[in-house]
């Protein structure tokens, strides 16, 4: 090795990353129910969760028994668009006029793992 030039490695610079907040945590409620006149009709509306309630998976799941449980036992729907964001279950369930509906003909819930 006598006579070679080797290159001395350089420390790359420091970079800064750009933290990119993931996904916001929300629960998702959609379906088709029938209307008061029989009409069949699709729902879809979200409930956002904070990060309080998203360590207490046991208060969050009861909460979407209790609203599950209006849709389906209850026959009420929120009167919301499609797609509507609620900022908590206390504005769905006690800020927002529920209608009467027939029935629920099929739903899913989905909330982030």
């Amino acid at each position: 090795m006598r006579g070679r030039n080797i290159p001395e490695f350089k420390p790359l610079p420091l970079r800064r990353r750009i933290k990119v907040k993931t996904s916001r945590r929300y629960v998702r409620f959609y379906g088709r129910y029938r209307d008061a006149n029989g009409g069949l009709r699709g729902f879809e509306y979200k409930v956002k969760i904070s990060e309080k309630l998203w360590r207490d998976r046991k208060l969050l799941a009861t909460y979407i028994r209790i609203v599950c449980s209006k849709m389906k036992e209850d026959h009420q729907m929120p009167v919301h668009v499609k797609g509507e964001a609620y900022p908590d279950f206390a504005v769905l369930l006690g800020g927002t006029d529920w209608v009467r509906i027939r029935r629920v003909e099929n739903y899913d819930v989905s909330v982030p793992s």
